[in-house]
């Protein structure tokens, strides 16, 4: 009889055990839970002010475009898009050149700017032009670069009715052969 009460003891004793570790590892679960609660929710506590501390257009900016665009920096630039443009060919052989350029307009004022913007199609239609009659002798020194953008400034000044573009930015300015 003995045995029995020591066995009962013995039983019991190792209920309490499992328990006790049962209660334990949910312990730690339940405060693992909490403190990755609150880790993640100060993040975005920390995300929000710092959003509200921006202005609205940066916020949308950040949220819909990772790259950042060089008119975010300079706001007095008119991005041309990219033209191709086939050179005439100097020896007469097969080889045939084309210049890929793109480029930005640095203007004055804001009013210039959206005039630049709505006649975008305009400007490289006359930038395809001028372009198409050119050698790569034209355009292969730095100097004839300088010119070209001068040329390009006149052109383009021309066609806003004679405002002022401060200077023309290179983007891309290469000669392709094909």
């Amino acid at each position: 009889m003995a045995d029995m009460e020591e066995t009962s003891e013995e039983g019991s004793g190792k209920k309490k055990l499992v328990i006790i570790i049962i209660a334990a590892v949910i312990s730690i679960l339940v405060i693992g839970v909490i403190v990755l609660f609150l880790f993640f929710r100060s993040g975005d506590n920390k995300k929000s002010n710092d959003e509200a501390k921006m202005p609205e257009n940066e916020v949308e900016q950040e949220i819909t475009s990772p790259v950042i665009s060089a008119e975010s920096f300079y706001p007095g630039l008119v991005k041309i898009p990219e033209t191709i443009v086939e050179l005439v060919s100097e020896d007469n052989s097969n080889v045939r050149r084309k210049l890929r350029i793109s480029f930005y307009i640095k203007v004055g004022n804001d009013e210039l700017k959206y005039v630049l913007l709505e006649k975008s199609d305009l400007i490289i239609n006359k930038i395809t032009e001028y372009l198409q009659g050119m050698k790569l002798s034209d355009i292969d020194e730095s100097f004839e670069k300088i010119l070209l953008k001068q040329t390009l400034i006149k052109k383009i000044s021309d066609i806003t009715g004679g405002g002022k573009i401060e200077n023309i930015y290179f983007s891309e300015f290469l000669i392709l052969d094909w």
